[in-house]
């Protein structure tokens, strides 16, 4: 034993050496920045300069906490999907114009968001031919298409297979991801990140970065590049189609004006900028004038090899250009280009068009031959327009047009607050548990303390191991993991006081308390679990950030609770021979009657219930954040206190109605949130939108914006949904791993009890007037683990008492139970709701609705799994099994066979045999 207890001992300092080697560099990087900042030029530059490279080894911040711009974009795939349909219909007619078959082709209404391609043969003689052509070239790529059939008819209507659809989307968000990697990797942006989300979603994280606006611009433009010749007749086409050069009178579109007007073949109007320049990244145009030009581009961007900015300061009129060399190919192609159609001695030369995005920035006559394939492309540019230009252009074109659906705006000062307060609340609440379990379980209580400690460093080490980012909900998660972590312990403390009041020496004791709490501490972290595990399905950032952290910390309190701490009390023991678990002991022996008082839990769920009802009804529904509802929320700090009133009113004549504006009380000098729908569902108009009316209605500096969210509508009911089904899928989570465990009269009594546990909250939170935002789901989620963890405690205990005590009287097995596990319930209560007390008073206002919900929710918890879950399944047994509880045999006969108690005892004292 002595060899197993040191082989245990070099693990666990093993685990230690390792974990504390993993995290120096993030405790180095968190003591660095709580230092003063300098202020001196030069000393700021190494400060920072240092700041990153130790913020590179360390676990990454996430943008709530270092400050930074997160974007979502959204691909446009039914356009995408069109577009693509529209180049198979363009391949069809050439090979059908090589064949001399002649067919009209065209893109019908879409079907499932994709449009078919509408073919119809003229001539009867060549249906055969056509038919063939499409079997042999095209019969893959349409999942529609019969050759006989079109041989008859010559005539189909094709749609693309579903198998070309996921590639082809695939390859659409796939070119997207590379392009707009590519492009923010050349801004020189440090640890900027960029992932897919989904089938057609693209997020872009840049932590530290203050301009959502040149992310936006920088990111999502097209920047397609293409060069096409200039009609010879270009002026006179253009005053005869258009009338004064194309520029589009005050109230017209420019498609009005090529109404009843023909191009001359093979040619496009493009717009183009007027004398003076167009300035292609502000979007800042002069009028537009129009460019007739050759619809097939001479060459395009994709040949592109380089860009850059350059200076010429002999040109008044345009000193920054930027430059543009093409690769080999392209450079062979630009050459033979500019010498076909340069100046021939008397004889000018053709204008050569350079577009972007189909708008003409310069159309310069070919004076002469350009062997080096090099062009310039001029328009007026300020430094940093041009330095964005080049960078969009080198990094390639984007496959598919994006909009925004989600930006979010942090000031590297207002996550600074945030991590100071979530770090306070940490430390406090940490603190506060460990003076409770020292005072109460004595140096159990310190052994406790020591293995929390050592919990919290696992889970921060495999957070840095597997590149987890930290958000503010990350440390919520932490938190409640040190409430978790101290059940276990409580768990086996009291268990072992159990075997010592039996009389059983201390060396037994522990022994026999670990191995009792063994299946108990396993099934309530695996059905917390198993909740994590839906959330993580869940992909939005702040969800995703409690998910991983509650994980993490789940796997960490499994080795430290049944491992560490046993590992720990045996070397204690066989140092000193003996083990205090403390004097204080509440709740010795209760003899509380919780059936006879079931008729009273229920009066008082229903009463609760109807409560929360009236709430719903009077409230209309549910307060929903702008995560679900669209819309922005905006943190502002004012140089004065300002009125709701008054902000709102500014936002609604700025054409923002329905504003609403929260200050908050816990901060210093003057700050609030507001909450605004989206103008236009554009979040970029919005946002500017209210800097503007701020601007005009106060004067400069009076209010500043601090940090931004927006949602779309699309997303926000996306979220909406996928809450739903999380919700419904982790409760079917655990139903099916209480039936498995247990059987289904638990499983059955365990969900009614998270319903109800639900319920409740959500109606206090709703009379607390909390909006329902994606942090507060996160905390139902855990609410659903937290409360089947109190149940499976109760639930474990039953099934126990029941192999023990063969025969017993259902209701006293109930109740004696309950009884039993009421000081452990009411111990990991406490101490979970000392640290969601913490958050709640000091972790800041961001997590502050998470705390809440957690707090009521697991007072709620607490309450149902004793005094409605249990009751559950006395009644069903009485009135369906006449009172026969079939849970003792379920061990051995139920089902597939199961280990019985006394054999799990055996395999488990292989682990804690003294």
């Amino acid at each position: 034993m002595q060899r197993e207890g040191s082989w245990r001992l070099g693990l666990i300092a093993a685990i230690t050496i390792v974990s504390i080697v993993i995290l120096t560099p993030t405790f180095r990087y968190f003591l660095y920045i709580s230092g003063d900042r300098p202020t001196d030029e030069a000393q700021l530059q190494a400060w920072l300069e240092k700041t990153d490279a130790l913020q590179r080894k360390s676990i990454p911040l996430g943008l709530d906490i270092r400050g930074g711009v997160d974007v979502v974009l959204e691909i446009n795939m039914d356009k995408a999907m069109a577009e693509e349909v529209e180049t198979q219909r363009r391949n069809v007619l050439r090979q059908f114009s090589s064949e001399h078959i002649n067919a009209a082709l065209e893109l019908g209404d879409p079907v499932d968001g994709i449009p078919p391609l509408n073919i119809a043969v003229e001539n009867e003689a060549d249906y055969r031919r056509g038919a063939n052509i499409l079997d042999k070239y095209y019969g893959d790529l349409f999942r529609n298409f019969n050759a006989s059939e079109f041989e008859k008819t010559g005539k189909a209507s094709l749609l693309l297979s579903l198998q070309q659809v996921q590639m082809r989307q695939k390859d659409k968000i796939d070119g997207a991801t590379k392009a707009i990697r590519e492009r923010v990797n050349g801004m020189g942006l440090a640890q900027a990140l960029v992932s897919q989300q989904g089938n057609d979603r693209i997020r872009v994280q840049i932590p530290g970065h203050s301009d959502p606006d040149e992310v936006i611009r920088t990111v999502i433009r097209p920047a397609f590049l293409t060069f096409h010749l200039v009609h010879e007749d270009n002026d006179r086409l253009v005053q005869d189609l258009f009338e004064n050069r194309g520029i589009v009178p005050e109230g017209k579109l420019r498609a009005d004006l090529l109404e009843g007007k023909t191009l001359p073949p093979g040619f496009i109007a493009l717009p183009g900028s007027a004398p003076g320049g167009y300035n292609p990244m502000t979007g800042e145009t002069p009028p537009d004038v129009m460019y007739i030009v050759m619809e097939k581009p001479e060459v395009t961007g994709e040949y592109l090899d380089n860009a850059f900015v350059q200076y010429n300061p002999t040109d008044i009129e345009n000193p920054i250009v930027v430059s543009v060399e093409f690769d080999r190919e392209g450079a062979r192609i630009f050459r033979e280009v500019t010498r076909d159609y340069s100046r021939k001695g008397n004889q000018p030369g053709r204008q050569l068009a350079i577009a972007m995005d189909n708008k003409v920035f310069s159309a310069p006559e070919l004076r002469e031959e350009i062997p080096d394939g090099r062009a310039v492309i001029s328009g007026k540019f300020t430094n940093e327009e041009a330095r964005e230009l080049a960078l969009v252009l080198k990094a390639g074109a984007l496959p598919v047009e994006m909009k925004v659906t989600r930006r979010s705006q942090v000031e590297a000062t207002l996550g600074a607050d945030s991590i100071a307060a979530s770090l306070r609340a940490l430390v406090m609440g940490g603190a506060v548990v460990a003076v409770f379990m020292i005072v109460y379980y004595g140096t159990a209580g310190a052994i406790a303390v020591v293995a929390l400690i050592l919990n919290i460093m696992i889970l921060m080490a495999i957070m840095r191991l597997s590149h987890a980012t930290l958000t503010l909900s990350g440390i919520g998660g932490i938190l409640l993991t040190i409430g978790m972590a101290v059940d276990a312990n409580v768990l086996i403390y009291e268990r072992i006081r159990e075997e010592l009041r039996a009389g059983k020496p201390i060396k037994a004791a522990l022994s026999a308390g670990f191995n009792r709490a063994f299946s108990v501490i396993l099934d309530s972290n695996l059905t917390t679990l198993l909740t994590a595990m839906v959330l993580l399905q869940f992909g939005e950032g702040s969800v995703r950030g409690f998910a991983l952290a509650m994980s993490f910390g789940l796997i960490a309190n499994l080795y430290t609770g049944l491992t560490v701490t046993y590992a720990l009390c045996q070397a204690w023991f066989q140092w000193r021979n003996k083990l205090s678990l403390g004097v204080l002991d509440f709740l010795t022996n209760p003899k509380i009657d919780f059936i006879k008082l079931r008729f009273v839990a229920l009066a008082i769920s229903g009463t609760l219930i109807v409560a929360s009802m009236a709430e719903f009804i009077a409230n209309r529904g549910l307060n929903y954040a702008v995560d679900f509802t669209g819309g922005m929320m905006v943190d502002v700090e004012m140089t004065r206190d300002i009125s709701n009133q008054e902000i709102d009113q500014t936002l609604a004549a700025a054409g923002l109605p329905g504003s609403s504006t929260q200050k908050l009380a816990d901060v210093e000098g003057y700050q609030a949130l507001i909450r605004t729908p989206l103008f236009g569902d554009d979040t970029q108009l919005t946002q500017e939108k209210i800097e503007t009316a701020f601007n005009d209605k106060f004067s400069s500096g009076t209010i500043r914006v601090r940090g931004a969210q927006a949602f779309t509508a699309e997303i926000g009911q996306e979220f909406a949904q996928v809450a739903r089904i999380v919700i419904i899928c982790a409760s079917l989570a655990i139903l099916a791993y209480l039936w498995f465990r247990f059987e289904l009269t638990f499983g059955v009594a365990a969900v009614i009890a998270l319903i109800h546990d639900l319920f409740l909250t959500v109606g206090v939170i709703t009379i607390l007037k909390i909006d329902i935002s994606l942090d507060v789901v996160s905390a139902l989620m855990i609410l659903l683990g937290y409360s089947v963890n109190d149940t499976i405690v109760v639930f474990d205990r039953m099934r126990e008492n029941a192999r023990e005590s063969r025969g017993k009287n259902l209701r006293d097995l109930c109740n004696e139970s309950m009884n039993r596990s009421l000081t452990r319930t009411l111990i990991t209560a406490l101490t979970t709701l000392f640290v969601m007390g913490c958050m709640a008073l000091f972790g800041g206002h961001s997590l502050r609705p998470f705390a809440t919900t957690l707090i009521f929710g697991l007072i709620f918890g607490t309450y149902s799994s004793s005094m409605l879950a249990m009751p559950i399944v006395y009644e069903w047994t009485i009135r369906k099994r006449g009172g026969q509880l079939a849970l003792a045999e379920s061990a051995t006969t139920a089902g597939p066979r199961r280990r019985s108690g006394g054999e799990k005892t055996e395999q488990r004292k292989k682990i804690y045999d003294n």
